[in-house]
């Protein structure tokens, strides 16, 4: 068994409208992650929300973050309720690989979503195969601290806490705390900006893809990173996100050391339609699938994307 470090932990923050998600993410974690390391929940209490009814989203991960290091971790995989593993995990990979990798590269954060989808068009290094082939995220627009699951330094989480609550303050949303790390210059972030790194899923992956499958994700990807050079030319953006969708960008199964489908369970308050598409085709998918409808609140619900 792939016995996973002293000082790494799971953190996950809850929202309490996603709340009913969080036993799903449970089970899938016991079911496909194991073992997986010790896991911290932090929940929302009632001071997080202005009298306005905003969460202050971001206060909730900082709460986490310090019962975290409290409890002496020092690594911590930050994984979102929506964001379920949804088949086996690379245990070994995620216990023990990638906290070393941490250390010796060093970095500050690792992202679990792969780099080698049509999602992802950075032209940044990719290291070599001794160091599985990770993404060292140096380009002006490379998504650095992004919410999709990731390893972080928890000690980098929390500055990057202080810097979206001191500049957003109360209402710090999960969005504004990446689009506010995403924009950081300030000393004390900036360091740690060239330390971030993101796998490549299918050097991490649990079985390696048969070659006719290398060859069409390959040849997909070409195709899309062509397409994203060709938005640019859509006149206006309302045409551009229509365009966007229509080509079914956001359509990706990550099948790295964490298996997961790009923006989770939830997609603008509703079930993500990609995420139902996407897991009834993966064995055993139907049965996760029923499991987490059976929780949702009914206006959750939405139907797949048809083919």
């Amino acid at each position: 068994m792939a016995m996973s470090r002293k000082n790494l932990c799971i953190l996950i923050p809850v929202a309490p409208c996603y709340a009913w998600i969080l036993p799903a993410l449970s089970d899938c974690l016991r079911d496909f992650w194991t073992p997986h390391p010790p896991v911290v929940i932090a929940h929302a209490r009632p001071e997080d929300t202005t009298p306005e009814g905003h969460l202050c989203w971001t206060k909730i991960l900082q709460r986490g973050a310090m019962e975290a290091s409290r409890q002496g971790f020092s690594l911590a995989y930050l994984i979102l309720e929506e964001h379920l593993p949804v088949a086996r995990c690379h245990a070994t990979h995620l216990n023990q690989t990638l906290p070393d990798l941490m250390k010796s590269l060093p970095a500050s954060h690792i992202a679990l979503m792969g780099w080698d989808n049509r999602r992802h068009p950075s032209k940044s290094k990719v290291l070599g195969k001794e160091f599985h082939r990770l993404k060292h995220l140096c380009g002006e627009r490379d998504p650095r601290y992004n919410l999709h699951p990731g390893l972080w330094s928890l000690e980098v989480l929390l500055k990057c806490c202080d810097e979206v609550l001191g500049k957003v303050g109360p209402q710090a949303s999960a969005w504004q705390f990446e689009r506010t790390t995403a924009r950081s210059r300030s000393p004390s972030l900036q360091p740690h900006k060239e330390e971030c790194y993101q796998v490549c899923a299918a050097s991490m992956s649990v079985g390696e893809s048969p070659l006719p499958g290398k060859i069409g994700a390959a040849m997909e990807r070409f195709v899309y990173m062509r397409l994203i050079g060709l938005m640019l030319l859509v006149p206006g953006k309302n045409l551009r996100a229509q365009v966007f969708r229509r080509l079914n960008f956001d359509r990706v199964f990550c099948n790295g050391p964490y298996p997961m489908v790009f923006s989770g369970v939830m997609a603008k308050g509703r079930i993500n339609p990609n995420f139902t598409r996407i897991v009834s085709r993966i064995p055993g998918g139907a049965q996760l699938l029923d499991r987490i409808l059976s929780r949702s609140p009914e206006t959750h619900v939405a139907p797949a994307i048809a083919s």
